[in-house]
């Protein structure tokens, strides 16, 4: 039987506002630290800040060697850290326990069955926007919604599906795979240039070279959709790439800020996939193989 019990390993500003989401739609939910001196020092309760209300949350916080059982995961930590994350806590996880993926990028989730049942494995895209400010409360700054499907059409994705629909923003989503892809692209299309130029989203319209660069990458990647079996997507993807940049003109793109902040990146995830995929379909990707190497080369420097 699903739970209504959640644990979500990851307790950044996504994982800890879609744990008040859940929260507040009647789950019971506890959010995982990877080490415990995080849990300790993360307070107990927290404000939420969204479209001018404040809401306060009482959240259960523990680290990932504490607990005891998990009924179901939700990850939200960086792509690279999910296998890493997971194996912290695969012991402690019911026999029976769902396991959805949120983060950027592609190519997890093909890893990580390899350590986890695939009928119990789950992926979500989500287009909340949020941050937490130097005091810790919870900024909601772009409210969306939070799909999750299923990449192989298990039966017991219809399980999941009653479970998630009554959730507010969360939505099962019948066809993830496209989904996934059509985020996969508008993130190779802007998060690498805007980390590369140190730019806001927008810039990659407003000034005149950034927008031919970035028309050019658009229709490589359309290229690569239209192979990999997308072609609707292909047709319309340089159509979609202007509207999400024009929505988020003044965002900085996570990208970008984890070079600034000397982070790791999620480079190998994004367009270190795509360039993969579209190895294996024969589609040439010179700019994004360019992409690539210059955001790995800022990142061993930054590091």
């Amino acid at each position: 039987m699903l739970t209504e019990r959640w644990h979500i390993l990851g307790a950044g500003a996504i994982g800890t506002l879609l744990a008040t989401q859940l929260q507040e739609a009647g789950s019971k939910v506890s959010l995982l630290h990877r080490n415990c001196a995080g849990a300790e020092v993360a307070p107990a309760q927290l404000k939420r800040y969204a479209q001018g209300r404040v809401s306060t949350h009482h959240l259960t916080r523990s680290s990932a060697a504490a607990v005891q059982e998990i009924q179901g995961l939700i990850i939200t930590t960086k792509a690279a850290d999910v296998i890493p994350a997971l194996l912290d806590v695969r012991g402690k996880l019911a026999a029976d326990a769902p396991v959805i993926l949120l983060h950027n990028g592609l190519g997890i989730y093909e890893q990580l069955i390899n350590h986890y049942p695939a009928s119990l494995t789950y992926c979500g895209i989500t287009t909340e926007g949020a941050y937490l400010d130097n005091a810790g409360d919870l900024i909601h700054a772009g409210h969306g919604d939070t799909r999750v499907g299923q990449p192989d059409g298990a039966a017991t994705a219809r399980a999941l599906s009653e479970l998630l629909e009554p959730r507010g923003s969360w939505l099962w989503d019948a066809d993830i795979n496209l989904s996934l892809w059509r985020k996969l692209m508008i993130n190779c299309a802007i998060n690498p240039l805007t980390a590369i130029h140190g730019c806001r989203n927008g810039e990659l319209l407003e000034n005149p070279q950034l927008r031919e660069e970035t028309q050019a990458l658009v229709a490589e990647l359309a290229a690569v959709s239209a192979a990999a079996g997308f072609k609707q997507l292909a047709a319309t993807l340089q159509k979609t790439v202007a509207g999400i940049i024009g929505a988020t003109a003044d965002n900085a793109s996570s990208m970008r800020q984890d070079l600034e902040r000397g982070r790791a990146t999620e480079i190998e995830a994004i367009t270190g996939y795509c360039c993969r995929r579209a190895t294996t379909l024969n589609v040439p990707t010179p700019l994004n193989h360019r992409l690539l190497q210059q955001v790995r080369r800022i990142s061993m420097e930054k590091n």
